[in-house]
């Protein structure tokens, strides 16, 4: 007992020491540590990669493991955690910073796996997200069953989607059509909700800050970098060259994967079903 008390005290008195050395030579720690970064970015990237990569498959395996519990979609990079209340927003603010990705995973671990989520891909993570409920059609499409067309359709216009669908409908069907088919262009994804436009040459985060820049001030244009007002600039510039459709987890595995979209995800869907 008395050797714990005094190892407490010495961490105490170094740890004060450490802050008291940080303070007066913050600007030359900072100097030193950016010339460390800068002089190994790969090896910190791939550390890092590395261990969260590690807490997204021990979140995956507490809750499931790494399949999608609607569709069944197996592709790690497309895979995320769900809030089963539809409660993501709400946990997000409550918690006072920013919940989500990578940090959501280190959240769940140091809260040991609380009960109340689960695996979804994207796809059915933001259907669910503009239905309110996980969109039935699409249970276990990954083992061979088929998608009933007229059932997407109902619940394309129906329940809890019907005002995104006023919002947003007419203007993302304008530009799906400008730029292909309604369907993803790599895997044949068909569900019109799961369908997005990429950046062909991979600098979706760039345009879209060049997007805010421009239109901050002007009243007339859109004001968000994504979503209705990317398409909106779209419309309004022509549907100029640079796009594509593709899927929301075809999309996050190409951001994840240096703008490369692997092979096994060519043409999965076959006539609404994915291909195994």
């Amino acid at each position: 007992m008395l050797r714990r008390l005094r190892y407490q005290k010495i961490k105490e008195k170094e740890l004060m020491q450490h802050k008291k050395y940080y303070a007066l030579n913050k600007e030359k720690i900072q100097i030193k540590n950016a010339e460390y970064k800068n002089n190994h970015i790969k090896e910190l990237s791939e550390w890092l990669n590395g261990y969260y990569f590690n807490n997204k498959l021990e979140a995956f395996n507490k809750y499931g493991g790494p399949v999608c519990a609607c569709c069944g979609e197996t592709h790690f990079d497309s895979l995320t955690i769900d809030h089963l209340n539809n409660d993501g927003h709400a946990h997000k603010r409550k918690s006072g910073s920013k919940i989500s990705g990578r940090a959501l995973y280190n959240w769940l671990k140091k809260n040991n796996y609380p009960f109340g989520y689960q695996v979804l891909c994207f796809n059915c993570n933001y259907l669910k997200h503009i239905l309110g409920h996980i969109p039935y059609y699409r249970i276990n499409i990954c083992s061979g069953n088929n998608i009933n067309e007229s059932d997407m359709l109902q619940e394309r216009y129906g329940g809890k989607s019907i005002h995104y669908m006023r919002n947003n409908f007419r203007y993302k069907l304008d530009v799906i059509n400008a730029y292909g088919t309604h369907q993803c262009s790599w895997c044949d994804e068909k569900d019109f909700n799961s369908l997005s436009i990429d950046h062909i040459d991979n600098d979706g985060a760039a345009h879209r800050k060049l997007i805010f820049k421009n239109n901050k001030n002007n009243k007339n244009n859109a004001k968000l970098p994504s979503g209705l007002g990317f398409y909106l600039w779209l419309k309004r510039n022509n549907y100029p060259p640079g796009f594509k459709i593709l899927c929301l987890n075809c999309n996050c595995v190409k951001s994840l994967n240096a703008g490369e979209l692997p092979l096994d995800r060519k043409n999965k869907y076959i006539k609404g079903v994915i291909n195994v």
